[in-house]
């Protein structure tokens, strides 16, 4: 409010959904042949895209080609079973979700199943409109996990490994003194452990080691890469190197949402002194 002409007068931001990202075109086909049959003549909402993903879908089980058509090819048809939009999400790209249960099967909530280990891994204090829950138990195949009342006292704070593998290189130029790529990558996050933390003070409580399995993430990144001799031209001992990437890291996810549509913690970072792919 002390812009108050940034907030009445500058025109909306243009919403921006990349219907090639496999997270929303699948789900989008889905809900598409649902309400109507594709054909041929939906290439136009989906040029290049319509003909690979139908087949996969139809290989799948949850489309089927028939026969006949009238002038644009033979139609397929939803056959998944039961309306196919309950089955996404709103709160991100997973539609599957844990739920939450006291002992005696009550449901407390839910959280997404790509968050779940982060959030109510055995031993967290999970917090729900103000009440503090203490997770007794995770299990990932049934998606539930148990909780009973807890008071408050500490939180919990998880520690986790993130590995980044780079599945390929689409485009790269120079950016300054750096090289700048994209391209798609396979993100492994590990939860090996977490920390106990008094409420009231910030103070350690202790630590408590986990064996967890891992999650797995296929998205595109953006990623910068420098030289040696970049470093020491900066004046960089190498054992200062991690942490001046680091703050490289933080200062570009922090700018990131002034050109995108985004919250700063949509978006995931990462920095190392050596990465094998790069």
């Amino acid at each position: 409010m002390a812009t108050p002409r940034e907030l009445f007068d500058r025109p909306p931001e243009p919403g921006v959904v990349n219907v090639a990202t496999p997270f929303i075109l699948k789900p989008h086909l889905r809900c598409a042949a649902d309400e109507r049959p594709l054909d041929h003549s939906d290439e136009r909402y989906w040029p290049g895209l319509l003909d690979d993903a139908v087949r996969e879908l139809v290989l799948d089980g949850e489309l089927v080609v028939r026969r006949g058509g009238r002038g644009s090819g033979p139609p397929a048809a939803w056959v998944g079973g039961g309306p196919p939009g309950h089955r996404i999400g709103l709160r991100s790209a997973s539609a599957a979700e844990v739920r939450i249960v006291t002992v005696d099967g009550t449901l407390i909530g839910t959280v997404d199943e790509g968050r779940a280990v982060r959030v109510v891994h055995p031993g967290a204090v999970y917090l729900h409109q103000g009440q503090a829950w203490r997770i007794l138990e995770l299990d990932l195949r049934a998606r539930c996990c148990l909780a009973e009342p807890d008071d408050g006292t500490e939180h919990t704070r998880t520690l986790a490994t993130t590995e980044l593998f780079v599945l390929g290189s689409e485009r790269t130029r120079p950016v300054g003194a750096a090289q700048l790529a994209n391209g798609p990558v396979r993100v492994v996050h590990r939860v090996t452990g977490y920390r106990r933390i008094e409420a009231r003070t910030g103070r350690l409580l202790g630590a408590v080691r986990l064996d967890l399995p891992p999650g797995e993430l296929t998205t595109r990144a953006l990623w910068y890469t420098f030289d040696d001799e970049v470093l020491e031209r900066a004046g960089l001992e190498r054992e200062g190197c991690a942490g001046a990437l680091h703050a490289v890291e933080h200062a570009a996810i922090g700018l990131l949402p002034l050109f995108t549509i985004c919250d700063r913690s949509d978006v995931g970072g990462v920095s190392t002194p050596l990465l094998a792919d790069t």
